[in-house]
């Protein structure tokens, strides 16, 4: 009765009659919350200093604006309305919005705690989102930087029907150059690794081979200087293009490198310029060089490079590459034609998706954490909400309040999150291994920035939906009746609460269980048996200078001294040579015919190495039969030896010693079978092809490369022997070309650099997201508590012991945690399979990993539970029954 006396005196009429009902209720609610006559009575002085105040300002801006602003209840500014007549209870005009920006961002300044927290959060997704894009974003969407990459098209020969390519003939090539209709212009590249002397120590370089109509091809002209011209292969003065990354590397960026001369493989040339950055070689593989020389006739295999003609698609090209060419030799020989785009990320394009998954859903995570955060804000202002629909503010202008808060959030989060990705992408690049060169070139640049701000805004709308439709749904009146208390608690906004974290916990469920898996995969390739001793075999790749070794008899009798001085080195148990040492070894390929039956079919292909006869017994491989000879690459019997299982595939029960076999069409020698040897990860772990392997007799087959693999004697350390090789080759070749020296056991291990690389980002995400969801349970259950600290009050008091305080706390995470281990569980049994068709290994069994994972996901829920607990349990139950 007082109250509302108060009302018919001091507040207008029109005003009055709308809102005084619920402002008396929200009065008297917070009046009976009042636990002494001295706090009500502070109280009544208040409500009546307010009364008077908002009476005052009603009066004052009805005779301002008129009696419709006091029938609202508006702002002034909103009373004017705007140019299309939008009012209050509507989304606004520009001034309306601007207003609304401003309250956000004033907001978010009150609560810097809350702010902060829910920023770092978005950053971190929103970082290493970013990160990753950019890596597929350089890799796989826009991997060459020439005019019409997405029309080019490389052109290669099948070999027969094993499914392997190589470059096509010469006369091949000129054929399809005369392809006017399909492609726009056409050029041959080629790559190949040389030796540049005269700077000191001799070091491999790879360069491009090129004709003069590249410049024009690629659209890629020299940065300083010139580029190649009609004329320049045949001329005089060699001469070479540096790549603007060996220009940087090793002449320190100097203009003045013009007229300088590099000794490429023996072969003064001349520097006429420096290529632009990222312009890698077009090949099998696209790659960058470190020089560029131009191309003459002679200069041994080169890959026809296309551009498709507009609206000319890759399956029209390939029906008519599939039609027959007779070449000069009588053969016929079909082509294929590969998207060079495809081809740049081929190897790296399964780990990058996988990647790419595991931080879309990391990403999410941090969307229900930062949902979860706002959510909660949102129902411990529904009093204030209710305050402001009764003042006639509409769902709308309350929901774009929250989506403008959601906003400011994203875009504290975007700009944090690109500082994060570049601090993120600097330690990929860092850690990357050496195999996966298509990761050199990629970088933040505008468009993935760009990306980055589409993600930021995505990320916003999206964890801001679920407060604003639970604030949309809530009813204004309803809130005030029930007084504040309720509204931190309200039922519909808790079972939200607890959704979200729920899914927060499946999806980390997920990631755990998908890094565990490949960690348990790359682990049990590491344990698999290699097959042959390689705990003391040091490994050095050498290059012979093929200017001073041009014949094959030259390069012989130098691999046979080279054998016999590092066998002379203290320390030295054994030493072979051998052309492809493991996980680097040849492939022989053609038809195969075991003697006495008919051809298999299709073309077939035999891995392995070309071997001295000391190969076996320096690397401790067992072999039935025989090993080689020094005099079996010279014999009429042309000596081969079988791994165990590849016999067993050709011979089947038969004793294959003795037995022959043609790998070749007609015309090819027959081999003898002298040795079975013990079955050898000869091509590394990752893999799971099956193969056939062999091994042939190195002598008479040596190029100007090789590897020499040396056993170390008992207590050597292999890696000790190093000074001495190297001073040892040094001193019999000057401009030998050691390319390394490493262990065997480390070679084979490079072979998991990708699945390696793929686990410790995996890891990562799957230890943030665990931070999260237990940070984001830790939340909930901490408000739960919070809300219902007069419940457990009452409850202690009735008396409960805090043993079944606790107990009853910790439920709330349990049945949390369980629900999204389950749906987890649905997820990670889609993801693994996914896993299993893209990287070699994951077939394994993978118990151990869920069961994994859900110990961590139980620990982490444990802990954040047993943490509010801990608070309920010491709640004082006089000073709870008055909390409320």
């Amino acid at each position: 009765m007082i109250h509302r006396g108060l009302r018919r005196i001091l507040l207008p009429a029109d005003f009055r009659r709308k809102h005084g009902a619920a402002m008396g209720e929200v009065f008297h609610d917070a009046l009976e919350a009042e636990t002494s006559r001295a706090a009500r009575v502070r109280r009544w002085v208040r409500e009546g200093i307010d009364l008077w105040r908002t009476g005052r300002m009603l009066r004052r801006e009805r005779r301002r604006h008129g009696a419709a602003f006091v029938a609202r209840g508006s702002t002034p500014r909103a009373a004017r309305g705007t140019r299309d007549g939008t009012r209050e209870g509507g989304m606004g005009g520009w001034t309306t919005v601007w207003d609304d920006v401003r309250y956000a961002v004033r907001t978010l300044r009150r609560r810097p705690g809350f702010t902060a927290f829910a920023v770092l959060t978005i950053a971190l997704g929103i970082g290493a989102t970013t990160a990753i894009y950019s890596t597929v974003e350089g890799v796989l969407l826009r991997p060459v930087p020439y005019h019409g990459a997405d029309r080019l098209v490389s052109l290669m020969r099948p070999i027969g029907t094993s499914g392997s390519m190589r470059t096509p003939d010469a006369a091949q090539a000129e054929v399809w150059a005369g392809w006017t209709d399909v492609f726009e212009d056409l050029e041959t590249m080629s790559i190949r690794s040389m030796t540049w002397t005269g700077t000191g120590e001799p070091s491999q370089v790879d360069v491009g081979l090129v004709g003069p109509g590249f410049h024009e091809f690629a659209r890629r002209t020299p940065r300083l200087g010139r580029g190649f011209v009609e004329g320049d292969a045949e001329a005089g003065t060699p001469v070479a293009l540096i790549s603007h990354e060996t220009w940087h590397a090793r002449f320190g960026a100097d203009p003045e490198v013009l007229g300088r001369t590099v000794d490429l493989d023996g072969e003064s040339r001349t520097v006429i310029g420096v290529m632009p950055p990222d312009t890698p070689i077009l090949g099998f593989f696209a790659r960058p060089v470190d020089f560029w020389i131009p191309m003459k006739p002679g200069d041994g295999e080169a890959l026809p490079i296309g551009r498709l003609r507009e609206g000319v698609t890759l399956d029209a090209v390939q029906a008519r590459l599939d039609a027959p060419i007779e070449l000069p030799d009588g053969e016929e020989a079909t082509g294929r034609a590969m998207s060079v785009v495809e081809q740049f990320g081929l190897r790296i394009r399964d780990q990058l998706t996988i990647l790419m998954a595991a931080v879309v859903a990391l990403l999410l995570i941090a969307c229900l954490n930062v949902s979860n955060l706002l959510l909660a804000r949102e129902q411990s202002r529904r009093g204030e909400t209710a305050i402001r629909s009764a003042l006639g503010a509409g769902r709308m202008r309350i929901a774009r309040q929250l989506l403008f808060e959601g906003l400011a959030i994203g875009v504290g989060g975007g700009a944090l999150g690109v500082l994060f990705a570049r601090l993120g992408l600097d330690t990929i690049l860092s850690f990357r291994p050496e195999s996966l060169t298509a990761l050199g070139g990629v970088g933040l640049d505008g468009p993935v920035i760009a990306m980055g701000g589409v993600v930021t805004l995505a990320a916003a709308v999206l964890f801001s939906l679920l407060p604003m439709w639970t604030s949309a749904r809530s009813n204004g009146t309803d809130s005030l009746r029930s007084g504040a208390a309720a509204g931190r608690g309200a039922p519909a906004g808790s079972r939200a609460r607890w959704a979200l974290v729920s899914g927060e916990i499946a999806l980390s469920f997920t990631l755990v269980v998908g890094s565990m898996r490949v960690l348990q995969s790359l682990v049990g390739l590491q344990a698999d048996e290699t097959g042959f001793d390689d705990d003391r075999v040091l490994v050095a790749d050498v290059v012979l200078p093929r200017w001073r070794y041009p014949e094959a008899e030259l390069r012989a009798q130098a691999f046979d001294e080279i054998g016999r001085m590092i066998s002379a080195l203290p320390g030295v148990e054994h030493v072979a040579l051998a052309v492809g040492a493991p996980p680097e070894v040849g492939v022989h390929f053609g038809e195969v015919m075991v003697e006495g039956e008919a051809p298999l079919e299709g073309t077939r292909m035999f891995f392995g190495p070309s071997v001295t006869p000391d190969y076996f017994r320096t690397l401790g491989q067992r072999v039935r039969g025989r090993t080689f000879e020094p005099d079996d690459a010279a014999s009429d019997e042309n000596p081969i030896i079988l791994a165990e299982s590849t016999a067993r595939d050709l011979f089947g029960d038969v004793d294959p010693l003795g037995r022959r076999l043609r790998i070749g069409g007609e015309g090819a020698p027959f081999s003898t079978v002298v040795g079975i040897a013990d079955d050898a990860l000869v091509t590394g772990y990752s893999t799971d092809e099956e193969r056939w392997f062999m091994y042939a007799p190195a002598a008479g087959v040596r190029g100007v490369g090789g590897a020499i693999l040396i056993r170390a004697a008992d207590g050597v350390e292999p890696g000790s022997l190093v000074p001495a090789l190297r001073r040892e080759l040094r001193s019999f070749e000057p401009d030998l070309l050691i390319e390394r020296t490493t262990p065997m056991r480390a070679r084979l291990a490079g072979t998991l650099d990708r699945e390696r690389f793929t686990v410790s980002l995996l890891t990562t995400f799957a230890a943030l997201a665990l931070v999260l969801a237990g940070i984001g349970l830790y939340g909930v259950v901490a408000q739960v508590v919070g809300t219902r600290t007069r419940e457990i009050g009452i409850r202690m008091a009735l008396g409960a012991d805090r043993s079944t305080i606790g107990r009853m706390v910790l439920r709330y995470g349990a049945a949390a945690t369980v629900i999204g281990i389950l749906g987890g569980s649905a997820l990670a049994w889609a993801g693994t399979r996914v896993l299993a068709s893209e990287m070699f290994g994951l077939d394994r069994p993978n118990a151990a990993a869920w069961a994994g994972a859900a110990v961590m996901l139980a620990g982490i829920s444990l802990l954040a539970t047993w943490l509010p607990a801990r608070r309920a349990v010491r709640v004082d139950p006089v000073t709870a029954m008055r909390a409320d």
